[in-house]
């Protein structure tokens, strides 16, 4: 699936600025607020949400929600959202659960635990959080850190930055790493994390020192 933030801001932001109305069927290259490389990643999840058919057929609630966005029914309209496409997951009280007992949910639901599964959690746990639903912690700190690899991934595409290669940081390695490369190095620390209750502590951490690496990669 694509991140909730990619189809919120490039689909449903996309068309409320542009009048609101969605067109009767979605394909790729209807997606003009979306990369090409991730349209059909978008698709996928506009199909998941239920917000189109299998055919790519616009559904009524998918115009529900254009409509909302920007309003006092937003929120809302966004719980409705949760309810519909996660029915699984309603009864999964996300202010006091863990990773653990969200990845139960959805393996109890898919019947399988592949890789995949974090992809989904975390774009659950963005949703909710649009949502306006209290997140745990633990929850929490998950978000931040799908953030913060995205803000990474976004600065890395728009300066055309190579990733480099996987190998130990010795001094003759740092003196040629370039800011954007060592931000590519904390973030390969995070992905090692992803999918866990990382203590507060060292994520505050780390987060503090890729903070730090971004602001000085932009002076």
């Amino acid at each position: 699936m694509a991140p909730w933030p990619t189809v919120q801001n490039g689909v449903i932001e996309y068309f409320k600025e542009r009048g609101g109305k969605l067109p009767d069927f979605f394909v790729n290259e209807t997606l003009k607020g979306i990369t090409p490389e991730l349209r059909g990643r978008v698709l996928t999840s506009l199909r998941a949400l239920k917000l189109l058919d299998g055919a790519g057929r616009t559904q009524s609630f998918f115009q529900t929600l254009v409509d909302a966005r920007g309003t006092g029914q937003w929120q809302v309209q966004l719980r409705v959202l949760m309810n519909t496409a996660y029915p699984y997951l309603t009864y999964v009280n996300l202010s006091q659960a863990d990773s653990a007992a969200l990845r139960a949910a959805f393996v109890a639901h898919t019947k399988k635990d592949t890789e995949n599964l974090s992809k989904a959690e975390v774009f659950y746990l963005n949703l909710a959080r649009a949502a306006g639903v209290r997140l745990s912690d633990g929850l929490q700190k998950r978000v931040t850190v799908s953030e913060a690899m995205a803000a990474v991934k976004a600065a890395r595409k728009a300066e055309k930055t190579p990733v480099t290669e996987d190998k130990s940081v010795n001094p003759e390695l740092k003196a040629t790493l370039t800011e954007q490369q060592r931000a590519d190095k904390i973030m390969e620390v995070l992905r090692m994390f992803d999918g866990e209750d990382l203590p507060a502590e060292p994520l505050h951490a780390i987060l503090t020192l890729l903070d730090y690496v971004k602001k000085k990669a932009a002076a």
